[in-house]
């Protein structure tokens, strides 16, 4: 996890630096507060901690950044917050064809994490990070250096030397879950376990079990 938070209080002493924030694969399910810590801009798409299908980009936008926008009278159609932010001023709808089902899902997501909390939501996912790092622990190992674990997703560190393609394959077969190997070159060093959106404990410990079934642990 980057120091986003650090970050943020850094720029705060730096008004003319806007702070853009990736966080495709975390927010819904790594709290930050955005006005406190100085951020302009922060994105993520549905397919991730907001647990719904692929087809939605989802962003804030700062007051300053937004005026900063104007300033440079912004032509882009689809690349800029300009256009879409005056046709819903004016006319309350997208400036584009939206994807409507997708849009009424995210409505009914917002309102099912709304009712959840922000302090529950993310006691929870900090409750599945801390399981499936213990997991990882007792079994294998952690890839990443300590300090920079996603409060998401837990890439392990394959020091057993397990088939990780075969693994994946298996436990998708016969248990009808889904994990990763690692990105390119690291694919086999490394695993990648999620847990994230409506996941909890109890979850991430079936899929767990299940890797330990088929490996032989």
């Amino acid at each position: 996890r980057n120091p986003v938070e650090e970050i943020g209080d850094l720029l705060g002493d730096y008004p003319e630096t806007y702070f853009v924030v990736d966080a495709i694969s975390c927010l819904g399910g790594d709290y930050v507060d955005i006005e406190a810590h100085n951020i302009d801009c922060i994105f993520t798409s549905t397919q991730k901690a907001f647990a719904m299908p692929p087809g939605l980009a989802v962003c804030t936008v700062s007051d300053a950044a937004y005026e900063r926008e104007l300033e440079t009278d912004s032509a882009s159609w689809y690349g800029g917050f300009q256009r879409c932010l005056d046709y819903y001023d004016r006319k309350g709808q997208t400036h584009s064809t939206p994807a409507i089902p997708l849009m009424l899902a995210y409505r009914k997501q917002m309102k099912h994490m709304l009712e959840e909390g922000h302090e529950a939501r993310d006691r929870r996912h900090r409750e599945m990070a801390e399981y499936t790092r213990e997991w990882a622990r007792k079994h294998f190992g952690l890839y990443p250096e300590s300090g920079y674990e996603s409060r998401t997703v837990t890439c392990v560190e394959n020091t057993r030397g397990i088939d990780v393609a075969g693994t994946v394959e298996a436990v998708s077969e016969e248990y009808d879950m889904v994990f990763s190997s690692g990105y390119g070159s690291i694919g086999e060093e490394s695993f990648r376990i999620g847990h994230m959106g409506e996941h909890t404990v109890e979850s991430i410990r079936a899929l767990t079990d299940a890797i330990e079934d088929v490996t032989g642990l």
